[in-house]
């Protein structure tokens, strides 16, 4: 009976651990879309999370990047100013962050499907 304890406890703790594994090591595409209504409106911006090379996306353009993990925070530099701004991905999804709608403080994150 104690060995059958000791097995199942082993299990659940192997479990446990290749899950946080799959869930921290997951890649999520994000896709950053600077298209706004109204075409003059749009600046060049660079975006920014730790750990990760700089994204410069130019006026009225879209850019892609790969992200491991399910929760980062980003910075965005738009000529002088800069914004901070969290992201939260689904398990299996990607997303796409709107600059237009962030900045007008509306539901700027957008969950897409991955494959």
């Amino acid at each position: 009976m104690k060995r059958i304890v000791i097995l199942g406890l082993f299990f659940l703790g192997v479990l446990g651990i290749v899950y946080s594994l799959f869930v921290t090591g997951q890649n999520h595409t994000l896709i950053i879309n600077n298209r706004f209504n109204e075409k003059g409106l749009s600046k060049n911006i660079v975006f920014q999370i730790e750990g990760y090379k700089d994204k410069k996306v130019r006026k009225n353009k879209k850019a892609i990047m790969n992200i491991k993990g399910k929760n980062k925070s980003f910075t965005l530099r738009i000529g002088d100013k800069k914004y901070i701004g969290k992201l939260k991905f689904s398990l299996n999804k990607g997303g796409e962050l709107s600059i237009e709608k962030y900045l007008n403080d509306e539901i700027y994150f957008k969950d897409i499907n991955q494959y």
